[in-house]
């Protein structure tokens, strides 16, 4: 008789627990999110306040534009791919999945993005294997999209590098495997691998070609905001427009490296360093180093910002 109601309440109490357990592991997800994003620009705060002294602040303004464009970009193309494995979300829901789980890229490891959305895809019965793989494919267009964008992009001699036969050969391989990398067949294979026989991945030429539209006019946009950071005094010595093309294509090739280098949370370091020594010729290493760290700052605050965005439109429309 006295057990009777301590079995009817256990059961109670222990659903009580789930989500009070749920809350607080998503709460320590953006806490640790937005600490390491902190620290990434905390790390170089002199540095940044510096280059924000001498920047234009509407040029600022309009880079921050145009990056949070080409991120909404990227949240299209993130649910393009999940509806290639049969998994059409709606747009409110499918970015604050993309965009609130992408804030794990600033946690050290490589995996909470992944791990986050995928999470928070089981609200709409996707499984896990699919959301990971969606997101493994997601960076696969990225960096294999990436190539060509900086091999055409990248004008050596703008740069202040060598343009031998062997840089330029070196330049037409990786910008013809980046664009064999796009073909639906290798897309197919990529995705069929990731996600298993179960979710097979089913894109075409038509869907592969708007994929490296979009991921072209994404590249454009971040090389556009990267060039508008340049601080105004580097503008009268030639740059700014002039440069729009060869920034793009090192922006394009510093982000690779970013994603490649794994332990690096966002890339914070490895992209700046590439940044800069791409850009010391036709700038010089002050300005270069000013424009990655504004660069960086820009999309720290995008990145933040378009993932407060998007979960408060997916909760207004809950």
């Amino acid at each position: 008789m006295n057990r009777a109601p301590a079995e009817r309440t256990g059961p109670s109490r222990t659903r009580r627990r789930r989500p009070s357990a749920l809350v607080l592991a998503r709460a320590a997800f953006v806490v640790a999110a937005i600490g390491f994003g902190w620290w990434g620009l905390h790390v170089r705060g002199a540095q940044i306040v510096d280059a924000l002294s001498r920047a234009d602040p509407v040029r600022v303004l309009a880079a921050l534009v145009l990056v949070v464009c080409g991120l909404l970009i990227t949240g299209w193309i993130w649910r393009r791919i999940l509806a290639g494995y049969g998994h059409p979300v709606p747009a409110r829901p499918g970015a604050a999945i993309f965009f609130v789980g992408q804030l794990g890229k600033y946690i050290p490891g490589s995996v909470w993005s992944l791990g986050w959305q995928a999470d928070m895809a089981r609200a709409h019965r996707i499984p896990p294997r699919t959301t990971v793989a969606v997101g493994l494919l997601f960076l696969w267009v990225h960096v294999t999209s990436a190539l060509p964008v900086a091999a055409l992009l990248a004008d050596l001699t703008v740069l202040g590098l060598p343009a031998t036969w062997w840089t330029s050969g070196l330049a037409a391989m990786a910008g013809l495997a980046g664009l064999v990398g796009l073909v639906p067949r290798v897309l197919g294979a990529v995705g069929d691998r990731l996600a298993g026989a179960e979710e097979p991945l089913r894109l075409g030429w038509p869907d592969s070609a708007s994929l490296a539209a979009a991921m072209a006019g994404v590249w454009l946009l971040y090389g556009a905001a990267a060039t508008l950071v340049v601080p105004p005094d580097a503008l009268a010595h030639g740059g700014g427009p002039a440069l729009l093309l060869p920034i793009t294509g090192a922006f394009a090739l510093a982000y690779v490296v970013g994603v490649l280098v794994v332990l690096a949370p966002a890339g914070v370091g490895a992209r700046e360093a590439v940044l800069v020594a791409l850009l010391a010729a036709p700038l010089g290493i002050p300005v270069a180093v000013a424009t990655a760290l504004l660069i960086r700052l820009v999309h720290t605050l995008a990145d933040f910002g378009v993932a407060a965005g998007s979960w408060a439109l997916a909760r207004r429309g809950a």
